[in-house]
């Protein structure tokens, strides 16, 4: 870590700059103290390439799309803003070396470390590629090293500047060194690219040097082509055996990472007493740590905020920084169902004085400040609940005025049909009333020992106000289907046996959508609540549970069907829960008609879609659009009695359409531009009303 220039900025957005971490080819990163008093690595990047407008609609969609990789092997991304003269990104901050670093200082790993550096990282690759993205860049500096795993990053953004860094002559776009065949040839990339890649990673750790070399550039590329690595210092078995079949020239012989997480997973791995690093890395970690703890304690806090009780007494705990709930707490978790003992006890990041951190009333926005996650209608519909990566705010969205700050935000939001609003924050579920008071929260099990550490990943809420929520196990990876009675504080636990990311409860409480995890179950028609086991190979889904029988009624994709969308589904149920419709990577919508039990129709949208919504009598379903910064694409309008746009392409349906209870407006959000734009139009004509940002 390097001390500030006087070139250097102290503050960027919300956050307080305290040292230099590096710099790179798209900007500098430094070490970043957030609002709440968290540390973070914040990646700013060049005024050059932020001049571009095009950069900065990729770079935008690729933090959004970054923001929903879910994982405890890729620090959290915390908050962001890819528009304006200067966006930046920030992360969880791992205070270890890069594995280039550490192997540069110690020399090769043995063969244990090996084994949980691969698995580190085919795990990290399984939360990457299910959140639609290909890392692309996968290489030793990109792999950071701490107690409780290797931890992945800049995923996501090797994308975004895809076109727009200019390349050197002979130089495919990524890393020569560690670039699979058809990534030098041209050829298309998919996710057996970053196979190829994690093996050269592996591969370096193993004998001090890339596979292929590192220069000339050109010999090097021919190298990947056309020649073998060399694999002598791996030991033979399994790992060696895995390693090989990665570096296939063809993508069609690699394995993907759901196949060596199952292979890794079921051998032997260190011993937790002794960890998993060799003892000079860890050293060098302990270093990191005490030049952290020296950095963050001598610069004062800015703006610090004082606890704040409750009408119980108790302090209040807050939500977390959005886009971060479910996998800093992964992070902090450990390497979930394989690794033990030292990787599940990581040193502290922050995350309680987080938890112990309030927002003050004062010193309201007057602006939407930070990325989007969230929107929606008080039960009366007099206000709005605006959630984005600096907060949960509550506006008046006539008069265009926050009246009042709810706590930082989470990616886990919903409100209740008699209009509580009920967030979850790791390990806590928080219910306010109409009035936006505390009244209630639920904290999960507690948890035998650090490697039982439990959270919370989903929520929804059934007509008659009863939460239900996903408790995650991380020891075993197991996951329960809590449903809370807030009101008399029972609740009853169901065994699931797939991971899931999403809940979606029908406004009438026949129907319950489950956004299932990598994998699938035995039977996929069976409900999530049975007991079937995993198995390896497929991509997320879709199923929708009759809560009354609990048998599925609707698996999409269907069994052997290929997704199109990498996993990323949007759901959204009729008002009167006879329809559902489901948006697979935002290229294709499915609606179907549960009482009929049929498709009613296929939709095939012409932008990206990002959010839907129906019309209040269920004629009409509004799909979003992701924005473009030079040339705006509206979503569209469908008439559900033929299928047919209404309107589409250039309508102001933007992003997460959210109508009004009463059907006054239709809200969307554009955020193409710098500063988040909230739109009000008309719902008949879907003409502009009025606006803020």
């Amino acid at each position: 870590m390097q001390p500030l220039t006087s070139t250097d900025p102290t503050e960027i957005g919300p956050h307080q700059v305290l040292g230099r971490l590096g710099a790179g080819g798209m900007g500098a990163v430094y070490l970043a103290r957030t609002p709440d008093r968290r540390l973070a690595a914040l990646k700013v990047i060049h005024r050059e390439l932020a001049a571009s407008s095009d950069f900065q609609a990729r770079f935008g969609r690729e933090v959004r799309t970054a923001q929903m990789v879910r994982g405890p092997y890729t620090p959290a991304v915390i908050a962001a803003e890819p528009y304006g003269p200067t966006p930046w990104m920030a992360t969880e901050y791992v205070p270890g070396p890069t594995l280039k670093a550490a192997v540069t200082a110690n020399g090769p790993f043995p063969e244990t470390s090996l084994r949980v550096l691969a698995l580190g990282l085919a795990q990290a690759l399984q939360s990457v590629h299910a959140a639609g993205l290909m890392h692309r860049d996968l290489k030793p500096g990109n792999v950071l090293l701490s107690p409780r795993g290797p931890q992945v990053i800049d995923f996501g953004i090797a994308r975004a500047v895809e076109g727009t860094v200019l390349t050197k002559t002979g130089q495919a776009f990524g890393t020569p060194a560690y670039a699979s065949p058809e990534t030098v040839l041209g050829r298309e990339q998919t996710p057996a690219s970053d196979l190829f890649s994690l093996a050269g990673v592996v591969l370096y750790a193993a004998q001090g040097h890339p596979p292929f070399g590192t220069k000339p550039a050109a010999d090097v590329l021919t190298r990947v082509v056309s020649s073998e690595p060399d694999l002598s210092n791996l030991p033979p078995g399994s790992l060696r055996e895995l390693i090989t079949r990665c570096l296939a020239k063809d993508p069609a012989d690699r394995p993907t990472a759901d196949e060596l997480v199952r292979v890794l997973s079921a051998e032997p791995l260190p011993p937790a007493e002794h960890g998993w690093l060799p003892a000079n890395v860890h050293r060098s970690i302990d270093f990191h740590q005490h030049e952290l703890h020296t950095v963050s304690s001598t610069v004062p806090t800015l703006g610090a905020s004082l606890p704040q009780t409750t009408a119980t007494g108790r302090r209040a705990r807050t939500w977390l920084v959005a886009g971060a709930a479910t996998m800093a707490l992964g992070l902090v978790a450990g390497l979930g169902t394989v690794l033990h003992g030292p990787w599940g006890n990581a040193a502290d990041d922050g995350t309680d004085a987080a938890e112990e951190s309030t927002t003050e009333q004062e010193n309201l926005p007057d602006s939407i400040e930070g990325t989007l996650y969230g929107l929606e209608f008080t039960e009366d519909g007099d206000s709005l609940f605006v959630q984005t990566a600096q907060g949960l705010t509550l506006w008046d969205w006539r008069e265009s005025e926050a009246t009042r700050n709810l706590g930082d935000a989470s990616l886990n939001f919903t409100t209740t049909p008699s209009g509580e609003a009920v967030g979850v924050s790791g390990d806590l579920i928080v219910v306010l009333d109409q009035n936006q008071e505390q009244v209630a929260d639920l904290l999960v099990d507690e948890p035998d020992n650090m490697d039982n550490f439990r959270f919370y990943e989903a929520v929804t809420a059934t007509p008659d106000g009863t939460i239900l929520a996903v408790q995650r196990t991380v020891e075993h990876d197991e996951y329960l289907l809590r449903e809370w009675d807030w009101r008399s504080d029972e609740t009853t636990d169901r065994e699931l046996d797939a991971p899931v990311h999403a809940l979606d409860h029908s406004p009438s409480g026949t129907h319950l959508a489950i956004t299932h995890g990598a994998g699938e179950m035995d039977d996929p028609d069976a409900p999530a609540e049975s007991e079937h086991t995993q198995t390896e190979g497929s991509a997320d889904y879709v199923s929708v549970v009759d809560t009354d029988s609990e048998d599925t009624v609707l698996r999409f994709p269907e069994e052997g069907e290929e997704s199109v969308g990498a996993g990323l589904y949007d759901v959204a149920f009729s008002p009167d829960g006879s329809l559902v419709a489901i948006a697979e990577g935002g290229e294709r919508v499915l609606v179907y008609d549960l009482e009929e039990d049929e498709v009613l129709h296929e939709l095939t949208p012409r932008g990206l879609v990002n959010g839907m919504t129906f019309d209040n009598d269920g004629t009409y379903l509004f799909t979003g659009a992701v924005t473009r910064a030079t040339s705006p694409v509206g979503g569209s309008q469908w008439d559900l009695e033929t299928g047919e746009e209404v309107e589409s392409g250039n309508t102001l349906i933007y992003e997460q359409p959210t109508l009004h209870p009463e059907r006054e407006t239709l809200v969307v959000a554009d955020s193409s531009v710098e500063e988040t734009t909230l739109i009000f139009l008309d719902p008949d004509t879907l003409t502009d009303t009025h606006q803020f940002n």
